[in-house]
Order: structure tokens, then sequence, then C-alpha cells
């Protein structure tokens, strides 16, 4: 009897552990399939994952050869385009400074170097640095098509401070206006910088500021709603 009880154990045990075994490999196929399926910018499919979720790339153009509607604020966006940035004028822009510049954009070799020493250069002085943040991905907000791209993760995003908006507002919308469980980082990401090196790709950056952008329309238009 003591050995039958023994054999009936070892057999249980052995039942677990091929059990277990099972378990991790579909656990280790599902985190493979999962991984493989998550599509980035540098992706070929990206694009068209974005054009299936209604977000199109610029000059798109509709199967009939019709275009998307221009947006109904265009007049008042091509305004405030056309505006000179006071920091570039010619008294506060001097002739060095553009030598500065141009000095800075030739020595910078690298994605990283053009973030530190050309882009500090274009934004001039920051008046809040709390409403600006980047290189930190918008893991909090909710797929924006099919939950099969990477969050989004701009090189650089401006936002609102998180106070400047009522704590109950930020709980309702939390999937759609705050990019990060970092709660002190800014919030309803509005405007999006994509920079890439000398060798980088200028599709990718196209890519990766339509995402943005489109997460941060998103942003605005839920706002509005609320």
């Amino acid at each position: 009897m003591s050995s039958g009880r023994g054999s009936s154990g070892g057999r249980k045990h052995e039942l677990a552990s091929v059990s277990a075994s099972v378990s991790r490999s579909r656990q280790s196929t599902y985190n493979t399939t999962t991984s493989s399926r998550s599509s980035g910018p540098y992706n070929r499919n990206f694009q068209q994952n974005l054009i299936d979720g209604g977000v199109f790339p610029n000059e798109y153009e509709y199967p009939d050869g019709s275009v998307p509607e221009m947006p109904v604020s265009w007049e008042e966006i091509k305004e405030r385009l056309a505006a000179r940035c006071p920091s570039l004028s010619p008294t506060r822009f001097t002739d060095q400074d553009f030598k500065n510049f141009k000095r800075a954009d030739a020595h910078a070799a690298k994605e990283k170097q053009v973030i530190s020493s050309v882009i500090p250069i274009i934004e001039a002085c920051i008046k809040d640095a709390r409403c600006v943040s980047g290189g930190i991905p918008f893991t909090n907000l909710e797929p924006l098509t099919n939950g099969t791209l990477s969050p989004g993760n701009p090189d650089i995003y401006y936002g609102a401070r998180p106070e400047q908006l009522d704590r109950r507002v930020r709980d309702d919308l939390s999937g759609l206006i705050i990019p990060s469980t970092e709660e002190n980082l800014p919030i309803l990401p509005n405007f999006f910088l994509a920079v890439k090196g000398p060798d980088g790709s200028l599709a990718v950056a196209g890519r990766q500021a339509t995402y943005d952008g489109a997460l941060g329309a998103r942003a605005m238009r839920s706002l509005e709603g609320y």
C-alpha cells in the first residue's frame, strides 16, 4: 500500500511538473506573440494602422480621390502660423546667435545632441519648465486604434500642469489626457516634437508626429466635450 501511494504521488508530481511546463510555454508564446504584434513608427505597418483608425498622414487622399476636410479653425491656424516669433526678431536674435545655431546644428551628429544643443536655441525661453517634458512613453493613454500600436513617445511635448485642471476631471478623463502614471508630469499634451539626427529617417519622424498629434487632438477634444 505504501508503494502504491508513493507511485500515485509520483505520478501527480510528474503531471504537475508537465502542467507547469506547458503553462510556462504558453505564457512565453503569448508574450512573444503580444510583443511581435506591437507596432511602432519604425514598422512599415504603423501608418496603415493609423489610416485604418482614421488618422491620416499629410496629403492623404481617399480611394475616390477626395481629401479629408480642413479643420474648422483653419483660418485661425494660418493666422497664427504667419505670426512672427518674437524671440527671432533681429533685436533679440543676432547674427552671432544665428552662427551659434548653425554651429550647434552642424556638430550634432546624433538625435540626443540635436535635442540637447539645437532645440533649446529654437525654443528660446520656456516660461514654465513644468509644462514641458519628453522621452516619456505615454503608457497611461488608452489605445488610439486597435491596441497594437506601441505607446506614443515624443522627444519633447508641451502641456499643462496637473494642478491647472480640477482633480475630478483628471480622474474622469485620465486615460485620454494624462499621458504618464507619473502624475507630476504635464497633462493634456497638445504640441509635440519628433527629432532626428542627420542620419535619421524623415518618414519615421513624420509617422511619429502624426501619431503623437492625434493623441494630443483626442485629449483636447475629450476635454472640450467633457
